[in-house]
Protein backbone atom coordinates (compact mmCIF):
# COMPACT_ATOMS: atom_id res chain seq x y z
CA UNK A 1 0.00 0.00 0.00
CA UNK A 2 1.35 3.41 -1.00
CA UNK A 3 0.79 6.22 1.46
CA UNK A 4 0.02 9.57 -0.16
CA UNK A 5 0.79 12.76 1.74
CA UNK A 6 0.02 16.29 0.63
CA UNK A 7 1.29 19.72 1.59
CA UNK A 8 -1.04 20.01 4.58
CA UNK A 9 0.27 16.70 5.92
CA UNK A 10 3.87 17.87 5.69
CA UNK A 11 3.01 21.18 7.36
CA UNK A 12 1.37 19.26 10.20
CA UNK A 13 4.08 16.62 10.62
CA UNK A 14 7.38 18.45 10.00
CA UNK A 15 8.32 21.50 12.06
CA UNK A 16 11.29 23.71 11.25
CA UNK A 17 13.26 22.47 14.30
CA UNK A 18 12.54 18.90 13.13
CA UNK A 19 13.88 19.73 9.67
CA UNK A 20 17.01 21.35 11.06
CA UNK A 21 17.86 18.35 13.23
CA UNK A 22 17.20 15.92 10.36
CA UNK A 23 19.48 17.88 8.03
CA UNK A 24 22.15 18.17 10.72
CA UNK A 25 22.07 14.40 11.24
CA UNK A 26 22.12 13.71 7.49
CA UNK A 27 25.10 15.99 6.89
CA UNK A 28 26.99 14.33 9.73
CA UNK A 29 26.19 10.90 8.27
CA UNK A 30 27.39 12.05 4.85
CA UNK A 31 30.63 13.27 6.41
CA UNK A 32 31.12 9.78 7.88
CA UNK A 33 30.70 8.25 4.44
CA UNK A 34 27.30 6.74 5.22
CA UNK A 35 25.32 8.50 2.48
CA UNK A 36 24.73 7.48 -1.13
CA UNK A 37 24.06 10.63 -3.16
CA UNK A 38 24.36 10.21 -6.95
CA UNK A 39 24.75 13.16 -9.28
CA UNK A 40 21.43 14.92 -9.89
CA UNK A 41 19.68 14.99 -13.24
CA UNK A 42 18.77 18.43 -14.56
CA UNK A 43 16.49 19.58 -17.35
CA UNK A 44 16.52 23.23 -18.39
CA UNK A 45 13.63 24.73 -20.34
CA UNK A 46 15.15 27.95 -21.62
CA UNK A 47 12.05 29.09 -23.48
CA UNK A 48 10.01 28.99 -20.26
CA UNK A 49 12.84 30.15 -17.98
CA UNK A 50 12.27 26.91 -16.08
CA UNK A 51 14.24 23.98 -14.74
CA UNK A 52 13.68 20.54 -13.29
CA UNK A 53 16.07 18.70 -10.97
CA UNK A 54 15.83 15.05 -9.94
CA UNK A 55 17.82 13.95 -6.91
CA UNK A 56 18.06 10.76 -4.88
CA UNK A 57 19.68 9.63 -1.68
CA UNK A 58 20.03 6.82 0.82
CA UNK A 59 21.69 6.49 4.22
CA UNK A 60 23.30 3.10 4.85
CA UNK A 61 21.02 1.11 7.14
CA UNK A 62 17.92 3.18 6.44
CA UNK A 63 14.79 1.17 5.55
CA UNK A 64 13.89 3.62 2.76
CA UNK A 65 15.56 5.64 0.05
CA UNK A 66 14.12 8.74 -1.56
CA UNK A 67 13.92 10.38 -4.96
CA UNK A 68 12.64 13.91 -5.37
CA UNK A 69 11.80 16.26 -8.17
CA UNK A 70 12.24 20.00 -7.75
CA UNK A 71 11.10 22.58 -10.27
CA UNK A 72 11.79 26.27 -10.64
CA UNK A 73 9.83 28.33 -13.16
CA UNK A 74 10.93 31.90 -12.61
CA UNK A 75 8.29 33.70 -14.65
CA UNK A 76 5.61 32.30 -12.37
CA UNK A 77 5.95 35.12 -9.88
CA UNK A 78 4.52 37.53 -12.45
CA UNK A 79 1.65 35.10 -13.04
CA UNK A 80 0.71 34.83 -9.40
CA UNK A 81 1.92 31.21 -9.32
CA UNK A 82 4.53 29.49 -7.11
CA UNK A 83 8.04 29.67 -8.54
CA UNK A 84 9.11 26.35 -7.03
CA UNK A 85 7.40 22.97 -6.86
CA UNK A 86 8.06 19.26 -6.72
CA UNK A 87 7.38 16.00 -4.94
CA UNK A 88 9.22 13.20 -3.13
CA UNK A 89 8.98 9.42 -3.60
CA UNK A 90 10.02 7.08 -0.77
CA UNK A 91 10.94 3.48 -1.67
CA UNK A 92 11.57 0.35 0.38
CA UNK A 93 15.36 -0.09 0.47
CA UNK A 94 15.08 -3.90 0.43
CA UNK A 95 12.45 -4.47 -2.26
CA UNK A 96 12.34 -1.23 -4.25
CA UNK A 97 8.60 -0.99 -3.67
CA UNK A 98 7.11 2.48 -3.56
CA UNK A 99 6.13 3.22 0.04
CA UNK A 100 5.04 6.85 -0.07
CA UNK A 101 4.29 9.67 -2.46
CA UNK A 102 4.71 13.09 -0.90
CA UNK A 103 2.88 15.45 -3.24
CA UNK A 104 3.64 18.60 -1.29
CA UNK A 105 4.42 21.06 -4.06
CA UNK A 106 8.07 21.10 -3.01
CA UNK A 107 7.52 21.99 0.65
CA UNK A 108 10.05 19.40 1.87
CA UNK A 109 12.61 20.91 -0.48
CA UNK A 110 11.89 24.39 0.90
CA UNK A 111 12.27 23.11 4.47
CA UNK A 112 15.41 21.12 3.67
CA UNK A 113 17.10 24.04 1.92
CA UNK A 114 16.27 26.45 4.75
CA UNK A 115 17.35 23.91 7.36
CA UNK A 116 20.75 23.55 5.68
CA UNK A 117 21.18 27.32 5.91
CA UNK A 118 20.31 27.21 9.60
CA UNK A 119 22.82 24.42 10.26
CA UNK A 120 25.52 26.52 8.57
CA UNK A 121 24.53 29.63 10.54
CA UNK A 122 24.56 27.65 13.77
CA UNK A 123 28.13 26.54 13.06
CA UNK A 124 29.47 29.84 11.72
CA UNK A 125 27.54 32.78 13.19
CA UNK A 126 28.25 34.35 16.54
CA UNK A 127 26.04 32.75 19.21
CA UNK A 128 24.74 36.18 20.24
CA UNK A 129 24.05 37.42 16.67
CA UNK A 130 20.91 39.57 16.61
CA UNK A 131 21.06 41.42 13.25
CA UNK A 132 20.37 39.70 9.94
CA UNK A 133 20.13 40.70 6.29
CA UNK A 134 17.92 38.96 3.77
CA UNK A 135 18.77 39.38 0.10
CA UNK A 136 15.75 38.17 -1.84
CA UNK A 137 12.02 38.24 -1.26
CA UNK A 138 10.67 34.92 -2.54
CA UNK A 139 9.51 31.78 -0.80
CA UNK A 140 12.96 30.53 0.16
CA UNK A 141 13.86 33.92 1.63
CA UNK A 142 10.91 33.43 3.99
CA UNK A 143 11.84 29.87 4.96
CA UNK A 144 15.49 30.81 5.49
CA UNK A 145 14.58 33.52 7.98
CA UNK A 146 12.20 31.19 9.83
CA UNK A 147 15.01 28.65 10.11
CA UNK A 148 17.57 31.22 11.25
CA UNK A 149 15.23 32.32 14.04
CA UNK A 150 15.38 28.78 15.44
CA UNK A 151 19.17 28.86 15.91
CA UNK A 152 19.96 32.53 16.63
CA UNK A 153 18.28 35.25 18.75
CA UNK A 154 17.68 37.57 15.79
CA UNK A 155 15.96 40.83 16.70
CA UNK A 156 16.52 43.04 13.63
CA UNK A 157 16.22 42.09 9.97
CA UNK A 158 16.86 44.25 6.91
CA UNK A 159 15.54 42.89 3.63
CA UNK A 160 16.43 43.96 0.10
CA UNK A 161 15.03 42.78 -3.21
CA UNK A 162 15.34 43.95 -6.78
CA UNK A 163 11.65 44.93 -6.61
CA UNK A 164 11.18 47.36 -3.75
CA UNK A 165 7.47 46.60 -3.47
CA UNK A 166 8.25 42.91 -2.94
CA UNK A 167 10.73 43.83 -0.19
CA UNK A 168 8.12 45.97 1.55
CA UNK A 169 5.58 43.16 1.28
CA UNK A 170 8.11 40.72 2.73
CA UNK A 171 8.72 43.01 5.70
CA UNK A 172 4.98 43.34 6.24
CA UNK A 173 4.31 39.60 6.09
CA UNK A 174 7.31 38.33 8.06
CA UNK A 175 6.46 40.03 11.30
CA UNK A 176 7.40 37.91 14.29
CA UNK A 177 6.92 39.02 17.88
CA UNK A 178 10.17 40.54 19.09
CA UNK A 179 11.71 40.75 15.59
CA UNK A 180 11.75 44.00 13.60
CA UNK A 181 11.79 43.43 9.82
CA UNK A 182 12.42 46.44 7.58
CA UNK A 183 12.83 46.84 3.82
CA UNK A 184 15.87 48.86 2.72
CA UNK A 185 16.80 50.52 -0.55
CA UNK A 186 20.11 48.78 -1.31
CA UNK A 187 21.78 45.42 -0.73
CA UNK A 188 24.70 47.30 0.78
CA UNK A 189 22.50 48.90 3.43
CA UNK A 190 21.22 45.47 4.41
CA UNK A 191 24.62 43.77 4.43
CA UNK A 192 26.61 46.40 6.31
CA UNK A 193 24.40 46.14 9.39
CA UNK A 194 24.20 42.35 9.45
CA UNK A 195 25.82 39.70 11.62
CA UNK A 196 24.26 36.97 9.45
CA UNK A 197 23.39 37.32 5.76
CA UNK A 198 20.81 35.20 3.94
CA UNK A 199 20.91 35.19 0.14
CA UNK A 200 17.95 33.54 -1.57
CA UNK A 201 17.66 34.74 -5.16
CA UNK A 202 17.91 33.44 -8.71
CA UNK A 203 20.62 36.02 -9.48
CA UNK A 204 23.55 34.88 -11.62
CA UNK A 205 25.76 37.87 -10.79
CA UNK A 206 27.16 38.89 -7.36
CA UNK A 207 24.84 41.05 -5.27
CA UNK A 208 27.13 41.56 -2.25
CA UNK A 209 30.71 42.85 -2.08
CA UNK A 210 33.13 41.56 0.52
CA UNK A 211 34.00 45.10 1.59
CA UNK A 212 30.47 45.56 2.92
CA UNK A 213 30.74 42.78 5.47
CA UNK A 214 31.50 42.97 9.15
CA UNK A 215 34.32 40.77 10.41
CA UNK A 216 32.93 37.36 11.32
CA UNK A 217 29.72 37.66 9.29
CA UNK A 218 28.75 34.38 7.57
Amino acid sequence: MVRVLDRADVQRLVSMPDAIEAVRDALAAADRGQAVTPEPFSLHLAEADGELHVKGGWLHGSPVFAVKTATGFYRNSSRGLPVSGGMTLAYDAQTGSLRALIADGGLLTELRTAAAGAVAADLLAKPEAQAAAVIGTGGQARYQLRALLVVRPIRQVKVWGRRSEAARQYAKEISVEGVKVRAVRTAREAAEAAEVIITATSATEPLIEVGWLRAGTP
